[in-house]
């Protein structure tokens, strides 16, 4: 459940913010830029956002080692496999929920971009 709020969340954010960015976007690709630089930026920036969520994340985690002890059933607080699964699924995830907004902005008409309000 917490993955499915996370990659809605993470979707959510990344297509608000291509929507406002719309003009920016628009007249990037009216200078030349090409649909792979539009997708690297827009990935880039969901990528920012998901690594300072799984720092925070993981130094919470830290942080609250003897709370989780007690919740946790035959697994260490501290067990490196699962904590490595969960960042790299996490990881994925808002890859994919950061690449459909891109690919979305890529296409974007620049004269349709620029008119917008």
């Amino acid at each position: 459940v917490a993955l499915g709020l996370a990659s809605v969340g993470v979707y959510g954010i990344m297509s608000y913010s291509v929507v406002e960015r719309t003009r920016e976007i628009g007249l990037r690709v009216a200078l030349g830029a090409g649909r792979m630089s539009v997708i690297a930026l827009v990935v880039r920036q969901a990528m920012t956002l998901v690594a300072v969520g799984v720092i925070l994340g993981i130094g919470m985690a830290m942080a609250m080692l003897s709370f989780l002890r007690s919740l946790l059933y035959q697994v260490n607080a501290t067990d490196v496999p699962t904590l490595s699964l969960a960042v790299i699924t996490l990881v994925g995830i808002a890859l994919m929920a950061g690449y459909i907004p891109a690919r979305r902005a890529a296409r974007l008409d620049p004269m349709n971009a620029l008119r917008a309000d």
